[in-house]
């Protein structure tokens, strides 16, 4: 959050903005294997998406926020 919020201030150094774009990166590594779990679920028990989403009552993360 200190990072994103001296990004907006444009007080980043260069070591902030490496820092802050690893670990972006980082979340979206998370964010596609979770998507990827999800759907891996879905097919071992034969069901849509949608119905794991509804059972494990997933919602999207934010970050930041």
């Amino acid at each position: 959050d200190e990072l994103l919020a001296d990004k907006e201030t444009g007080s980043l150094t260069d070591s902030e903005y490496d820092e802050l774009l690893y670990l972006t990166n980082q979340l979206e590594i998370y964010d596609a294997r979770r998507i990827q779990l999800i759907g891996e679920l879905a097919r071992l028990r034969n069901q849509p998406v949608d119905a794991i989403i509804t059972e494990y009552q997933l919602s999207p993360v934010t970050y930041g926020a």
